[in-house]
């Protein structure tokens, strides 16, 4: 706790982590929640995100997880005439936050890109997916995430770079199949 981020030229350095072991807790027992994939589970992760935001209002992965369980709470009901769109409204802010709390956050970056895919909102989709990548581009899930929020051959580059990156990931291939 507390280890601060590699500051790149012309930026501050920002804390990555919380010092509060309580925020920490229920920003892993959220995460814990959304990665289990239990539809089920999805309010619970809210209210461990939330939980760790009023422990550490500064703590930027926290908003990032609420961001994210708010998509997934979007998504579940997608396909529903009373689609949930104030929780993917709520998301794009939270994942706005955490990019204003730190600007370094790939993650916070990545994510504001999946909520502005589902939005409709490309270019700004994009444009968040490549800070994504400028900031970590060894990781396969912003490389995904950038072809998600891409189309035509950025889409198909995208994806075999995740590929490349994390050969297992089949959805990849199933995403690059649908430009053809």
């Amino acid at each position: 706790l507390g280890v601060a981020q590699a500051a790149r030229p012309g930026t501050r350095a920002r804390p990555r982590e919380t010092s509060s072991l309580d925020a920490y807790r229920a920003y892993i027992e959220g995460w814990l929640k959304i990665e289990s994939l239990d539809t089920d589970l999805v309010d619970a992760s809210i209210r461990d995100f939330e939980r760790a935001i009023t422990c550490d209002p500064g703590y930027a992965l926290a908003y990032t997880g609420l961001a994210n369980a708010e998509f997934v709470t979007y998504e579940m009901s997608r396909l529903m005439s009373d689609a949930a769109r104030r929780a993917l409204h709520a998301g794009i802010e939270h994942a706005r936050h955490a990019v204003s709390i730190d600007e370094g956050l790939a993650e916070a970056h990545a994510t504001l890109s999946f909520l502005l895919t589902s939005a409709g909102r490309f270019e700004e989709a994009r444009a968040a997916a490549l800070s994504a990548v400028d900031r970590e581009p060894d990781s396969w899930r912003h490389w995904y995430r950038l072809g998600h929020a891409a189309w035509g051959e950025s889409r198909v580059r995208a994806l075999e770079h995740a590929l490349m990156l994390y050969p297992q990931f089949a959805f990849a291939l199933f995403e690059a199949a649908m430009v053809q």
